[in-house]
């Protein structure tokens, strides 16, 4: 799908270091927003292509972790559980299973209660620049993700590509 969004860089968009898994935003708010707090830095209208999105939930700015069992080994859906454990123990979800597990740390959940473990939900901008969910996501085919952007800034839209050379430089623009 044909999309058109706004990314901001502190850079004109042809000298700016892009990230390997880059959000654009669907809206101009949030940009003019970081504009209004870092006034040399630009709002660049863009185009990209997402062809087959990971997730497509634009209310949504999590992923359960268990959406990403299937494309990584055992050892590394583990170890990417543990390295993002602090994000996972911050949730809603987890408090509800710690009512029901009140004595197991969360890689007690993960081993003894698979099932409750991978509802854990992971703020989605945080899990596609995770290298080894970044890669798997591109070895398995998906070239993006369309998701909730996180914190203040919900319920704004934003496309989270994986391969930023798709993203093709419209105009720069001035709030």
């Amino acid at each position: 799908m044909k999309l058109e969004g706004y990314i901001v860089t502190d850079k004109p968009f042809v000298e700016a270091n892009l990230s390997r898994s880059q959000v654009v935003y669907k809206d101009i708010d949030v940009p003019a927003e970081i504009v209004k707090t870092n006034p040399s830095w630009l709002i660049n209208h863009v185009s990209l292509e997402i062809t087959n999105p990971f997730i497509n939930d634009p209310t949504d700015p999590f992923v359960d972790i268990g959406n990403f069992r299937e494309i990584l080994s055992p050892h590394q859906y583990q170890t990417v559980a543990q390295k993002k454990g602090n994000l996972l123990i911050e949730t809603n979800e987890w408090e509800r299973i710690q009512e029901r597990h009140p004595e197991k740390g969360l890689m007690e959940v993960y081993h003894q209660h698979p099932k409750e473990f991978d509802k854990l939900p992971l703020w989605a901008s945080v899990a596609y620049n995770c290298s080894a969910i970044y890669d798997h996501l591109l070895l398995s085919g998906y070239d993006g993700a369309i998701h909730a952007a996180e914190g203040p800034h919900a319920p704004v839209t934003v496309y989270h590509t994986f391969h930023p050379a798709r993203i093709k430089f419209i105009e720069t623009l001035s709030v």
